[in-house]
């Protein structure tokens, strides 16, 4: 799958223009505007999926990292509802920590969730064998 688009404030209309140029498919909508918006974001012809992130949302809504709280919550429903009413996956990123959260998002409907960064994954495995040596 391609890279996401880091989309800028824009119509919708311009936002698709420039995903069809590019061949994404999905969009990680890192702005503050971004969950206010996020019915018209999924409605975006063309668009395979909507990733969110648990930090960005969190912060957006000025609960960082309080992912259990009913707003946070809330949020995560808002953009799965929306991807479900626009017949597009619905994504999570930053559940590398919060496997019970995942299984919620999942319960949701979520088709796709990060649980870590490969360069992290490979960063610690790499420590954890040169630590065989000490």
């Amino acid at each position: 799958m391609p890279a996401p688009a880091h989309v800028s404030p824009c119509p919708a209309r311009r936002r698709n223009e420039g995903r069809q140029r590019r061949g994404d498919g999905h969009l990680h909508d890192r702005r503050p505007k971004g969950p206010r918006c996020v019915e018209e974001i999924a409605a975006v012809d063309g668009l395979d999926m909507l990733l969110v992130g648990a930090n960005d949302l969190s912060n957006t809504l000025g609960l960082p990292g309080q992912l259990d709280q009913p707003d946070v919550k809330a949020g995560f429903q808002r953009v799965a509802d929306a991807c479900k009413a626009n017949n597009i996956y619905f994504g999570v990123g930053g559940m590398g920590h919060h496997p019970e959260l995942a299984k919620e998002m999942i319960a949701m409907g979520a088709r796709y969730a990060t649980a870590g960064e490969d360069v992290t994954f490979m960063t610690k495995a790499a420590i954890a064998n040169a630590l065989k040596f000490d």
